[in-house]
């Protein structure tokens, strides 16, 4: 195993496991962190390993709530929406970040809240597998929560995340690990 491989792998347990850490002290309200860093993860090492990640960290994530482990179809939506925001990340990753502008923060305050309506909708849809309710009544009562999460994770992505990425942009760690996939993909 090269040094390469090794500290890649190393980065995507440290991805699954901040994603893991950051959800639980805000499991209880509408405001989370694991998007963000799902998002985070794609955008240093790539769509693959970021959708990696996010599928590993709502595994764990609901595997291990102290609230219990969510039935089979929410669960398997919960990894689903959250891969889909992991892989989202690499959309931006080639991106200029060296400044911080409105146009970077408007955009990852779109992205934010198109993965969060993704997943919102994903685990109301398998939430009325289980419950004997419609789908459309289950987002008006829902409604509060959904749009309090849209919100937070718009600001959230849209705040927050520029700064981040302008300093992972001149960190010469990440920014080496920022351009794995075309060397993994052609050789």
């Amino acid at each position: 195993m090269t040094q390469e491989r090794t500290r890649r792998i190393t980065l995507t347990a440290g991805f699954i496991a901040l994603g893991v850490a950051v959800g639980y002290p805000l499991a209880s309200v509408p405001v989370e962190l694991i998007s963000a860093t799902m998002f985070i993860a794609g955008f240093v090492l790539g769509s693959w390993n970021g959708a990696l990640v996010g599928m590993m960290t709502m595994f764990f994530y609901s595997s291990l709530s102290p609230f219990g482990m969510a039935a089979p179809p929410v669960l398997f939506a919960q990894m689903v929406g959250m891969a889909l925001a992991g892989a989202a990340g690499a959309l931006v990753r080639r991106r200029d970040f060296s400044r911080v502008c409105w146009q970077n923060a408007g955009l990852l305050a779109v992205l934010g809240g198109a993965v969060t309506l993704v997943f919102d909708v994903l685990t109301t849809l398998a939430s009325t597998l289980i419950v004997a309710v419609d789908f459309r009544a289950m987002l008006l009562m829902g409604a509060f929560f959904y749009l309090t999460h849209l919100i937070s994770n718009g600001l959230i992505f849209g705040g927050i995340l520029p700064l981040l990425f302008r300093e992972l942009s001149r960190h010469p760690l990440a920014a080496r690990y920022m351009h794995f996939d075309q060397k993994e993909q052609t050789g």
